[in-house]
């Protein structure tokens, strides 16, 4: 997967597990959470998704890799390289 389709497929993710929030535009590099308001659970939805979409392990100790747009899509390009 290109990083196009990846960024598409987590604003797609976003819209689907925040309904009630306007996503909007998005900076690539800002934390989401900075961005959207976003609580604990909404992040634990949001990993839910990812895992369920590209079918990998997401580990707690890789959360801190799922911040923003960017450090999200090289996280998955990793896991999806090595699956």
């Amino acid at each position: 997967m290109t990083r196009e389709e990846i960024k598409s497929s987590i604003i797609e993710i976003l819209n689907d597990t925040l309904p009630e929030t306007e996503i909007g535009v998005l900076e690539d590099n800002v934390p989401i959470s900075q961005q959207l308001e976003m609580d604990s659970m909404d992040f634990l939805d949001i990993i839910m998704a990812i895992k369920m979409k590209y079918k990998v392990e997401v580990l707690e100790r890789d959360y801190e890799n799922i911040t923003s747009i960017n450090s999200t899509i090289d996280y998955l390009k990793t896991k999806l390289a090595n699956a």
